[in-house]
């Protein structure tokens, strides 16, 4: 894996960037390129209170990311609405091959069925089409931020 380079925008930094958008502009859409997402806020900022966002870790014990933990002091609403969050707040993560499964279909999703127990704790992020990007905890990198797989289905590109 590559390092990112100090002077990328990247976890907290990137969050702080995203949040001032939203902030400009709270009903624009997620994805510019579909609007089956929804817009980033239905109505005001649903931030989670410090005393549970301090205490706050993944079902599995792992640590929010700096990242999600910043974000959650801004929205909550978001991660609801894409199934991160029950209506407790309580993170509900899936595991890579039945995340894949529910939104690739049995065919696709149960190729993932092999990296499952690695991939044990798994979020779905907004976009794709017959790719879907995924937040996986694990091992975090050296800003504490957790891997983004692309599960990638597209059988028109040429094999190699």
């Amino acid at each position: 894996m590559t390092p990112i380079p100090p002077t990328a925008e990247h976890g907290i930094a990137l969050t702080e960037r995203v949040i001032a958008s939203v902030e400009a502009d709270p009903h624009r859409p997620i994805l510019d390129y579909s609007a089956w997402a929804g817009p980033w806020l239905t109505g005001e900022p649903q931030p989670l209170p410090a005393g549970p966002l301090a205490e706050a870790v993944f079902p599995s014990g792992r640590p929010l990311p700096p990242s999600l933990r910043r974000w959650l002091a801004f929205d909550t609403g978001l991660l609801r609405r894409f199934g991160w969050l029950d209506e407790d707040d309580r993170f509900t993560p899936r595991p890579l091959g039945e995340l894949a499964r529910d939104e690739l279909g049995e065919l696709w999703g149960s190729c993932f069925d092999g990296v499952s127990d690695r991939f044990d704790e798994c979020f779905l992020l907004p976009g794709g089409s017959d790719s879907r990007r995924v937040l996986a905890t694990g091992a975090g990198d050296a800003h504490g931020e957790y891997p983004v797989l692309a599960l990638d289905v597209d059988t028109s590109r040429a094999w190699s």
